[in-house]
């Protein structure tokens, strides 16, 4: 067989040893011969052998130790990042059981009584952005025509198209008033989950008078806006069309608030938050878990590993050939060894036993 290459440039010499003990003959001489069964001592070339046995599970390990420092020094390097983002990964598991923990209350407590259709939200958001669109449109044609800068005239639309989209919003305070009375359950009566959200279910709101304050300043909003666009319009285009968009921007504002009360619901927004709380920290947690230095650390440790535990096995699999060497000698040789242990001592020749029965 040809030899092997060791990484280091070496050759193996276990194969040139197979190849040398393979077609050894041992010479046989009447002063030193073992052919009475192989009850004494081990012969010169089974120490040897043994000895080149033992010798292959050291050097194999110090063959691993060689192939596995390059990953034993990377992993080295790495060592302080890959524990500190461990440790934070450790931690944060913390914080996302609590986040699961407060969603499954929160879904169990709050589920029956939420309002809000799935997919609301989205429409709310939709409807909002196209009410804004078309008050800027309207605003900002006016005011151009009326000899406005453009840019001008469109940034003021947008505030003033913001104003009154942000003034139907009192719409979700009146709401919030009504579905709180309605879900009204005595403190006695409520359900175990129910009771650390008493106050969703108190029917009372201490606020009540700011909300009233919000839906007059809300109305005034609206109907500024509207006189404002109203007077512009009816200087360039004539009162007809003055009313028309005044009539508009109050009808857009009428839609915000009849759009912010369809879709608000205290409850759902509470599971929502729930549930944004507890993506937000696994996202968190899965950023951590998949840090750069934990997950190079952790590869080259077990490249490290890997290697060390290759050559270590390769060690014991080359002893285990010397061995098997050993006995290809003796059975190569049998006018020496043998052709196996006795199953008990032989006599030696020309030995006899005394009449005291100690041999003669």
């Amino acid at each position: 067989m040809a030899p092997t290459k060791h990484t280091n440039g070496s050759t193996d010499p276990t194969d040139e040893r197979v190849t040398e003990y393979s077609t050894l003959s041992l010479q046989q001489v009447d002063e030193a011969h073992r052919i009475d069964g192989i009850t004494g001592p081990a012969l010169h070339v089974e120490n040897e052998l043994d000895a080149f046995g033992r010798e292959q599970e050291p050097l194999w390990k110090a063959e691993g130790i060689l192939q596995s420092r390059p990953a034993l020094i990377a992993h080295s390097g790495l060592k302080v990042q890959a524990e500190t983002a461990e440790h934070l990964s450790r931690r944060h598991r913390r914080l996302v059981k609590r986040a699961q923990r407060r969603l499954e209350r929160t879904v169990a407590a709050l589920s029956p009584f939420v309002r809000r259709k799935k997919g609301q939200k989205t429409w709310f958001m939709v409807r909002t952005g196209l009410l804004l669109l078309g008050d800027v449109a309207g605003q900002a044609g006016a005011q151009i025509y009326y000899g406005e800068i453009p840019e001008l005239a469109l940034t003021q639309a947008l505030a003033a198209g913001v104003a009154v989209v942000t003034a139907g919003l009192v719409g979700g305070e009146i709401k919030d008033l009504r579905l709180a009375g309605k879900r009204k359950i005595e403190r006695a009566n409520l359900t175990t989950q129910q009771e650390p959200f008493a106050h969703l279910f108190d029917g009372t709101d201490d606020g009540t008078h700011f909300v009233k304050a919000l839906v007059y300043v809300g109305a005034t909003v609206g109907v500024l806006i509207s006189t404002g666009i109203f007077a512009l319009r009816s200087t360039i285009d004539g009162p007809l069309s003055g009313l028309v968009y005044g009539a508009l921007a109050a009808g857009i504002a009428a839609a915000s608030f009849i759009s912010s009360y369809i879709v608000t619901d205290e409850i759902a927004d509470a599971i929502d938050t729930a549930e944004k709380d507890y993506e937000r920290t696994l996202k968190r947690q899965t950023a951590l878990a998949a840090s750069a230095p934990l997950k190079t650390a952790l590869e080259k440790h077990a490249e490290d590993e890997s290697i060390r535990y290759e050559h270590e096995t390769r060690g014991q699999a080359a002893q285990l050939t010397y061995e098997g060497l050993k006995h290809r000698v003796l059975r190569r040789n049998p006018g020496v060894a043998g052709h196996g242990p006795a199953a008990e001592p032989e006599p030696v020749v020309e030995r006899r036993t005394r009449d005291d029965g100690s041999g003669a």
